[in-house]
């Protein structure tokens, strides 16, 4: 199911869901710790946010990404385990559970204080301009897919 993290009740949903992770969650499927794992949304939400990336798409990539990428990460469908994580969006290097776990909340509070309005046409590093229901679909699809990852 698709939260709608612009709505406050979904969003506070959300926010309980990511409090109940804990330093030994561990994963039913796939290869990053808990620490890591909410480091990879960080990033996302770090680009989405404004903070440039060292990654830059060239048109080939940012073409193929948008024919094909998006409409699997803004669909209805959610995710399927064990998905490759892009090579710039890995985290590999050990984070700190309680820094991560407070800016995952606060990067999702953020979420809804800015509004869709905030997030409708803004453009995506990947996917160029997008509406806020795709901005919304993806977070919420990418969020909950972890969280399921890591048992919450």
């Amino acid at each position: 199911m698709i939260s709608n993290l612009f709505d406050p009740i979904e969003n506070e949903k959300m926010l309980a869901r990511i409090e109940a992770l804990h330093k030994d969650s561990k994963p039913l499927w796939g290869k990053m710790n808990v620490e890591q794992m909410m480091a990879h949304i960080n990033l996302t939400f770090k680009y989405t946010y404004g903070k440039e990336s060292k990654w830059k798409p060239n048109f080939l990539q940012k073409l193929a990404y948008r024919l094909f990428l998006k409409p699997l990460l803004t669909n209805e469908k959610p995710f399927k385990r064990d998905l490759q994580t892009a090579p710039v969006l890995r985290i590999v290097d050990e984070k700190d559970f309680s820094k991560e776990k407070e800016r995952l909340k606060e990067n999702v509070k953020k979420m809804c204080e800015m509004g869709a309005s905030y997030f409708e046409g803004k453009p995506n590093l990947m996917f160029g301009k997008m509406s806020a229901k795709d901005w919304n679909t993806m977070y919420s699809k990418h969020i909950d897919h972890h969280l399921h990852q890591f048992g919450v």
